[in-house]
């Protein structure tokens, strides 16, 4: 499967997706993510979509606050990089940039290979 096409059928599907709590700091933030993981051989990542809730005083509950994509290393699972208010190529480009200090176009970018990891 291509990134694009990871996009298109994600566009098109409504399913129901499974959270994990990844991190909590009690009546402050909660920061959960999806289940499932993209993974990217070629760049040896895997990501995973989340979102983070803050503490509501007034309700005394957490609400969303905002989502984001969470790269971690395949290989050992070490927190790479976080993005949040960006499409996942957007993402995958400015975690190259950033972290890799690589310059890759949109098009490559749309045209890796990647998998779903459960």
């Amino acid at each position: 499967m291509l990134i694009k096409d990871l996009i298109e059928d994600t566009i098109e599907d409504d399913v129901e997706i499974d959270y994990e709590i990844f991190e909590k700091e009690e009546e402050q933030y909660q920061i959960w993510l999806e289940q499932k993981a993209l993974y990217v051989r070629e760049l040896g990542i895997k990501v995973r979509s989340g979102y983070y809730e803050v503490w509501n005083e007034e309700n005394e509950e957490y609400d969303i606050d905002f989502d984001f994509y969470m790269f971690f290393d395949a290989t050992t699972n070490e927190h790479l990089y976080e993005e949040a208010g960006s499409s996942l190529e957007v993402c995958i480009y400015n975690y190259l940039r950033v972290v890799r200090k690589d310059v890759i176009n949109m098009k490559e970018i749309e045209e890796l290979e990647c998998e779903i990891w459960y």
